[in-house]
């Protein structure tokens, strides 16, 4: 991934961080925004600030709780962080 200042994705970050601020009847309906979530999580675990991944992690967590199997691993995976 490109790097900028030794911080990682600076603009994927930037969009995915935009597009939840968005909208939902444009064109943000069309990444759930579960995945934005887990795109920032990493994203920020990637830039070293462990406090904004919590928080995406946290909410990663608690929406694939409940899902079928691969959803609630994801949600275990994320519930670790």
């Amino acid at each position: 991934p490109p790097r900028s200042a030794g911080r990682p994705w600076p603009a994927g970050r930037a969009a995915a961080d935009s597009a939840l601020r968005g909208p939902l009847d444009s064109q943000n309906q069309y990444e759930p925004r579960i995945e934005l979530h887990a795109l920032l999580a990493q994203a920020y675990d990637r830039m070293g600030d462990p406090a904004r991944a919590a928080r995406h992690y946290r909410m990663v967590a608690r929406c694939w709780a409940r899902g079928d199997a691969p959803w609630a691993a994801r949600a275990a995976a994320a519930a670790r962080r």
